[in-house]
């Protein structure tokens, strides 16, 4: 007995993701979702960092386009296509960049934006603000 609920599955995936998702996706695609983690991390969690993001929004009391992002792997998809302000890190994979290019695109917000430091993109947001 586990005596609390599972919120995430990680799996280890030295040999490569694809046989793995195929034989995971159908037995922990719900309610879990999946994501790429990592290059050998396959995760499934009950929420995405899109739910902690519009959560922690409603505790704060802003609104997602106040907000800014950094991610560099697929399970920060919906974190970044939440947030106002999108950062994808130099290294994160093509398809992500696109995939999200084109979300935003579809949801008029402005195309994710390369990032190589991000205490150099958060000084530049905030010198702004003042």
């Amino acid at each position: 007995d586990v005596p609390e609920e599972i919120v995430k599955i990680a799996a280890y995936c030295p040999n490569g993701m694809a046989g793995p998702a195929a034989l995971l996706a159908p037995r922990w695609g719900e309610p879990f979702h999946m994501a790429v983690a990592g290059l050998v991390w396959l995760d499934f969690s009950i929420a995405t960092k899109g739910t902690g993001l519009a959560e922690m929004c409603g505790a704060l009391g802003v609104s997602p386009e106040e907000t800014a992002a950094f991610g560099d792997n697929w399970n920060d998809q919906a974190m970044l296509d939440m947030a106002g302000r999108c950062y994808l890190m130099e290294q994160a994979d093509g398809a992500l960049r696109r995939t999200l290019a084109d979300s935003r695109a579809a949801a008029v917000r402005e195309a994710p934006r390369s990032c190589r430091d991000v205490c150099n993109e958060l000084e530049a947001i905030l010198s702004c603000a003042q």
